[in-house]
C-alpha cells in the first residue's frame, strides 16, 4: 500500500512541483522547459522513496499530501519570480502594465 500511496500522491506532488519550477524558472526559451520534466521525474521519485520509509501508508500519505499543500500555496508565489520570458530574474523585473501582478504590488508599496 506505500508503493501506491507513493505513486498516487507523488505524482500529485509532482505535478505541482514541476508546475512551480515551470512558471518561475523553466519557461525560458534558453531552459526549454527541460528543467520542469527533470524536477518532475526527480520529485517523483523522492516521493516514491518518502513513501517506502514511512512505516504505514497513512503516514506516506499524510507525508506527501502535506507536501503537496505547501507546493500548492508556493504555487501563486512562483508567479512573482517571473519576468518577461518565464525566468527567474528578481533584480530586472520590469514593473509595467505588461505584469500586471507586480505592477498592482508596486503601486501598492509605492515603488513607482
Amino acid at each position: 500500500m506505500n508503493i501506491l500511496a507513493g505513486l498516487v500522491a507523488g505524482l500529485i506532488l509532482a505535478i505541482l512541483v514541476s508546475t512551480v519550477v515551470d512558471i518561475a524558472v523553466a519557461a525560458s526559451p534558453r531552459a526549454g522547459g527541460g528543467a520542469g520534466a527533470i524536477v518532475f521525474f526527480v520529485t517523483w521519485i523522492l516521493a516514491l522513496a518518502i513513501a517506502v520509509s514511512a512505516p504505514t501508508a497513512g503516514k506516506t500519505w499524510r507525508r506527501l499530501l502535506v507536501t503537496s499543500g505547501i507546493a500548492a500555496f508556493i504555487l501563486p508565489l512562483a508567479s512573482f519570480f517571473e519576468d518577461q520570458f518565464g525566468s527567474l530574474c528578481l533584480a530586472q523585473t520590469s514593473m509595467t502594465p505588461s505584469t500586471p501582478r507586480m505592477w498592482f504590488f508596486a503601486r501598492k508599496l509605492k515603488w513607482l
